[in-house]
C-alpha cells in the first residue's frame, strides 16, 4: 500500500548553476567528504545542489548486510 510519497530515481544529479556551485565549493569540507563518499568532486556538488534545489525531495538509501 502507498503512503502517497514520491520516490525520484536518478542515474546521476543533473548540473546545478555556476553560482550555486559556488557556494557549495565555498565550504572547505566539501572536497574532503566527497572523497570520503568516493564521490567525484562534479558528482558530489551536484547532488547537494539537487537536495538544496529540491528540499521536499528525501534521499534514498540502501541497507546492505
Amino acid at each position: 500500500m502507498s503512503d502517497g510519497t514520491v520516490t525520484e530515481q536518478l542515474d546521476a544529479p543533473p548540473p546545478v548553476s555556476a553560482e550555486l556551485r559556488a557556494k557549495i565549493l565555498a565550504d572547505p569540507n566539501v572536497a574532503k567528504v566527497a572523497a570520503e563518499l568516493e564521490m567525484s568532486l562534479d558528482e558530489y556538488v551536484n547532488t547537494v545542489g539537487y537536495y538544496m534545489n529540491n528540499p521536499g525531495v528525501e534521499p534514498g538509501f540502501l541497507v546492505v548486510s
